[in-house]
């Protein structure tokens, strides 16, 4: 502003009319706008690199809402944001980008042990420090949207960024949704999302097994910031579960938020046919239970090995893994009980056109 007037005044002081001195009219137009703009920048401290005590202090109690992909994060979410202190929009994925996947700290080893010193090692920045002033930016950009409320993430892949978010955002809270690992993977090969996990049942087990993980160690590790919760738990009991959530967060229950998880599912794998379905609300009453009692054979081996262990760590009733049957076993048992179900319905239960789902559980028998 200063620059301005004084850049102003001497191409002024050349003289006035026809002779214009060269650039006063682009002077004049830059003082113009500055002078527009003068509101705005009487909010911002002019003394540089000064920051007013209360914007240094204050920072935001965001909620991350994190767990494996398909474990109940949408849905928690909009069940906060019914309470009037939150407010929720899509996954955001831009901190994954920009910090996830060890970036945040490789930037700041890289700076900070330079061979000439560097900047971060100079001013003694430690990483902690460093890690809180870039999240501030972020939470600026979070406050901007939501209007005074708190607001809430529930983007599944902070979980992998966990450690390194309670860095960036030293007074958010977490919230840890787990999920029984086989209603997970059965959800991500019934989601048909563009995806690896949606496609390879392995890999989707895999997933599910490293989220519960991370989760579970980052309660264990930090109790005081992140509470863990089962799904299971809060479709059952949502008053009682969300009440435990609001106490945890330090806000009073609210009625509309237990209200939203027993009428709604938000992007549920089941009674989808269009394409556009799984983001449909749907009605809770619809969902199947125990989805992987369809599985083959093989799907319940391939679980039991990968994320077995995990499963019955976290207390859920997975069967220890039995051994992997033969292409053609398997084939033979799944022909001979369709051919059973259908054409001797008196001993094995309905016949497909009947009800019966024509799918086979562990034992090769129709589930339905």
């Amino acid at each position: 502003m200063i620059a301005a007037k004084k850049l102003f005044r001497r191409l002024r002081s050349q003289g006035d009319g026809p002779r214009r001195a060269p650039g006063l009219a682009l002077a004049e137009r830059r003082l113009e706008e500055a002078q527009a703009l003068r509101p705005e920048l009487s909010m911002v401290n002019e003394e540089p690199g000064r920051r007013s005590a209360a914007d240094e202090g204050r920072r935001s109690q965001g909620v991350f809402i994190v767990g494996s992909p398909r474990s109940g994060t949408s849905v928690l979410s909009w069940a906060l944001a019914r309470h009037p202190s939150f407010w929720t929009s899509d996954e955001s994925d831009y901190l994954l980008d920009l910090y996830g996947s060890g970036h945040l700290r490789t930037t700041y080893r890289t700076a900070f042990e330079r061979s000439d010193g560097g900047w971060l090692k100079r001013q003694n920045v430690c990483f902690a420090e460093f890690a809180a002033k870039l999240g501030l930016g972020a939470e600026r950009l979070y406050d901007s949207r939501s209007k005074g409320r708190r607001w809430v993430d529930a983007t599944p892949g902070h979980t992998l960024m966990i450690d390194d978010l309670m860095l960036l955002f030293p007074e958010a809270r977490f919230l840890h949704i787990l999920r029984d690992g086989r209603a997970v993977v059965n959800s991500m090969v019934s989601s048909d999302f563009d995806i690896d996990w949606a496609s390879d049942f392995a890999l989707a087990c895999r997933t599910w097994a490293h989220y519960a993980q991370l989760g579970r160690a980052a309660a264990s590790d930090h109790a005081e910031r992140v509470l863990e919760l089962r799904q299971e738990q809060l479709m059952a009991h949502p008053q009682l579960e969300l009440a435990r959530v609001f106490q945890f967060l330090e806000e009073q229950p609210c009625e509309r938020s237990v209200e939203l998880i027993l009428t709604e599912r938000v992007n549920s794998s089941y009674g989808n046919v269009a394409a556009g379905d799984i983001r449909r609300a749907k009605d809770p009453k619809a969902a199947p239970p125990n989805p992987w009692r369809f599985w083959t054979a093989e799907q319940n081996h391939t679980f039991s090995a990968i994320a077995g262990d995990v499963a019955r760590t976290f207390g859920y009733d997975v069967p220890e893994g039995r051994a992997r049957p033969s292409r053609w076993l398997g084939r033979f048992r799944q022909s001979t009980s369709l051919w059973a179900a259908r054409f001797i319905p008196t001993a094995f239960g309905p016949s497909p056109s009947h009800g019966s789902s024509g799918r086979l559980d562990s034992d090769g028998k129709d589930s339905a």
